[in-house]
């Protein structure tokens, strides 16, 4: 089984306009024996290390996640929060003293997704979402947003209470799906939350990773997002789709 993976980040134009890189994040590791895995996280803008957040999220999630293999289809949620959570303790304990900040200046979201061809774990904390769309159309949304009291507060992994919002999926994995992973801007971009739907423009990426090859998605992706993103949020956006290999072209 080959992957067909594309991932994309892009800066808001907030950002864009003083200068400050994306601080949304996503890392692809290394397909090894059918094993995939993707991280991504979004920094809390208001916190001074949120860049700083978002890349210790995304890299010692996969580190660990790296480290665990193909056992974690055989743990159940709370093992693989536990797991997770733990080490992300131990590593932000670190930054703060490098660092010499706050354990909230490091606040970040996290959303996680890997599979081996036959299963898949997913993992949400905060308000980015998790969700596929089938070939006939069909939507399913794998792991919500969640924002909290108010529209703009999310939860991070930086919250004492953070085990509490730790959501875990576990699946049979559908090569007719295209999966994918979306932080809140992309969120605002492609998904309604006043009714639960994705956008018309999520159906055609979706339709365009079963047609066409990584490089011609990942450049049209792109061009979408500098195009049509900024008509519908400020804020950083991020973006993973994947699926199998089997369902793209490869000329």
């Amino acid at each position: 089984m080959r992957w067909n993976i594309v991932c994309a980040t892009m800066a808001g134009t907030n950002h864009q306009s003083n200068g400050i890189n994306c601080q949304d994040q996503v890392f692809q590791l290394p397909v090894k024996d059918k094993y995939i895995c993707i991280t991504m996280a979004d920094g809390a803008g208001s916190m001074k290390n949120a860049s700083h957040g978002s890349d210790l999220a995304v890299k010692e999630a996969k580190n660990i996640l790296e480290k665990t293999g193909q056992d974690i289809f055989s743990m159940t949620e709370q093992q693989i929060s536990e797991l997770l959570l733990g080490h992300l303790t131990i590593k932000i304990q670190e930054a703060c003293q490098q660092l010499n900040c706050r354990k909230n200046d490091l606040a970040s979201t996290l959303l996680f997704f890997v599979c081996n061809g036959e299963k898949f774990v997913a993992g949400n904390i905060g308000d980015g979402l998790v969700g596929c769309i089938a070939s006939n159309e069909e939507e399913e949304i794998i792991l919500d947003q969640e924002r909290g009291r108010f529209i703009n507060y999310s939860f991070f992994i930086t919250d004492n209470d953070c085990q509490q919002h730790m959501r875990i999926a576990i699946g049979d994995y559908d090569p007719t799906k295209v999966y994918f992973l979306l932080t809140d801007g992309s969120c605002d971009c492609l998904y309604e939350t006043s009714n639960h739907t994705y956008a018309n423009a999520l159906h055609i990426f979706a339709q365009w990773m079963r047609k066409y090859p990584f490089y011609s998605v990942k450049k049209a992706l792109h061009q979408t997002m500098r195009k049509v993103f900024p008509k519908r949020t400020d804020d950083d956006c991020a973006i993973a789709l994947i699926t199998t290999q089997e369902l793209a072209m490869m000329g």
